[in-house]
């Protein structure tokens, strides 16, 4: 989305001063935007409005100064913390909604903000990452007798947290390395019948390679260590939405009939998913639970 299309800072406070109760919303990409629209409308509420964070101008020294990354999250962040410290006692009737991202293994600080809500797990796509998300993902859109969720997470869950403790450590080191992807991923996973496998010393030595890091090996693998002894229980607080979408598709492969090859292709797996996602399910997170209390207070109120 081109600057000149997106409001910027003043004329949302500019906003919110004329029109304090609007139910306005912002989340940081497509997928957020339309899996809680679908969320609010199926418990009957439509008083509020859905926007990406692209539609909003926040400049990357502000992120900065913010001790933020210039990011969606960052940005879906710096706008619940600008807007809340200008009305402070006063706040409009705003929702922002980021991912938590790393925040439990590496121990953020939790941002001071009402206007501000987070992810129950790392991400929105965590809330997949279930039983019975996924047996209904195998047996309606996969339809194999071959698969069970329970297989799934047992295989993938290891070699996803490691994939983050990876990812986390780059991030902690300020390294700005580029991930592995494609072929050059695939050849750090093996299939041995059921069992999956993640070559984590051949995948550190090519990801370093790949980003002319090699000489920093030593720390890096520190620094993995390091993290590696934290413990954190529940294990979609270490795993990254994005990564657990693709290994599923590379998982998935060997079971799948001809008529299903389709489901090896990250967006339509996820979209598949999404669609075997209830609301009750939902229900049982706090962040849905929390915006469900705060929009049926607001119709309440309206």
């Amino acid at each position: 989305m081109e600057d000149e299309k997106r409001r910027k800072l003043k004329e949302l406070i500019a906003r919110y001063e004329l029109e304090p109760s609007l139910c306005d919303i912002y989340v940081e990409g497509l997928t957020d935007k339309f899996l809680i629209q679908w969320f609010l409308d199926k418990l009957g509420i439509d008083n509020y409005a859905i926007y990406e964070i692209d539609t909003v101008e926040i400049p990357a020294n502000e992120l900065f100064e913010l001790g933020l990354n210039d990011s969606n999250r960052g940005r879906v962040i710096a706008l619940a913390l600008k807007l809340g410290d200008y009305f402070r006692g006063n706040l409009p009737s705003v929702i922002c909604i980021a991912d938590r991202d790393f925040d439990y293994l590496l121990g953020s600080s939790e941002f001071d903000s009402n206007l501000l809500l987070l992810t129950d797990c790392t991400s929105i796509e965590m809330y997949l990452f279930n039983s019975s998300v996924l047996e209904k993902f195998v047996k309606l859109a996969l339809r194999t007798d071959n698969l069970t969720s329970t297989k799934i997470i047992k295989n993938l869950a290891p070699i996803l947290e490691e994939m983050f403790l990876l990812r986390a450590a780059n991030h902690e080191l300020k390294y700005g390395m580029e991930w592995l992807v494609g072929s050059s991923l695939k050849r750090c996973l093996k299939r041995k019948g059921d069992r999956a496998e993640f070559n984590s010393n051949d995948f550190i030595e090519k990801y370093l390679n790949k980003n002319s890091r090699i000489s920093d090996k030593s720390n890096f693998l520190c620094k993995v260590q390091e993290l590696r002894q934290k413990n954190i229980e529940d294990v979609k607080n270490k795993i990254r939405g994005h990564d657990f979408i693709d290994l599923l598709c590379w998982y998935i492969e060997p079971y799948l009939a001809s008529s299903r090859k389709g489901f090896i292709e990250s967006d339509v797996a996820f979209g598949a998913l999404l669609c075997c996602l209830d609301i009750d399910r939902l229900m049982e997170e706090r962040l849905f639970q929390e915006l469900a209390k705060r929009y049926r207070r607001s119709n309440s109120l309206g």
